[in-house]
């Protein structure tokens, strides 16, 4: 019961963070962080994995607080490599040193298959039905949003058929 509200808390935000994103006004203030993004596109027409998962990565940084003061929060599309290994605790992670938390070096668990997402932060990867860890690839360390509160980095569960799965880099930005 409990993970099912998380899981649909993570989603709700993540699909507010997205929400957020670039407008084409936007597009000339962005920083090196989101520059060369088109913004997010409809990506529908790009899918064509029938078992696994797809979607959008992003990059959120800035302050996203609400209330008075200056809010500069903005969310862009972002080209990464999106690796998915298998389910992964924190016991099979290893931390990066001097690093915000999120960031790891490596795991000790599988790594089951790898992309790149493209310019509007689309990926998609063909995957089996399981449970598996997803990250990013972020300045050549491996980086997740969220845990599962039992010790799980990032995870994902894959059905039969296909599923959208956002990825939202937040580690620059205040909630």
């Amino acid at each position: 019961m409990k993970i099912d509200a998380m899981k649909i808390f993570i989603s709700l935000a993540m699909m507010a963070c997205l929400a957020m994103g670039c407008t084409k006004e936007d597009a000339a203030e962005e920083s090196s962080t989101c520059s060369g993004s088109a913004g997010f596109t409809n990506i529908e027409n790009k899918i064509t994995v029938t078992q696994g998962i797809y979607g959008t990565i992003s990059f959120t940084e800035g302050n996203c607080m609400p209330g008075p003061g200056p809010r500069d929060c903005r969310t862009c599309p972002v080209s990464r490599t999106v690796k998915i290994y298998r389910y992964t605790t924190n016991n099979n992670a290893i931390r990066a040193n001097n690093y915000v938390a999120n960031f790891y070096e490596r795991f000790t668990t599988e790594l089951v298959a790898e992309t790149k997402s493209d310019a509007n932060g689309f990926y998609q990867l063909t995957l089996p039905a399981g449970n598996y860890t997803m990250v990013v690839v972020e300045n050549g360390l491996l980086y997740a949003a969220f845990g599962d509160g039992q010790g799980g980095i990032q995870p994902i569960t894959v059905a039969t058929g296909k599923a959208e799965v956002n990825f939202g880099i937040t580690y620059k930005a205040a909630f």
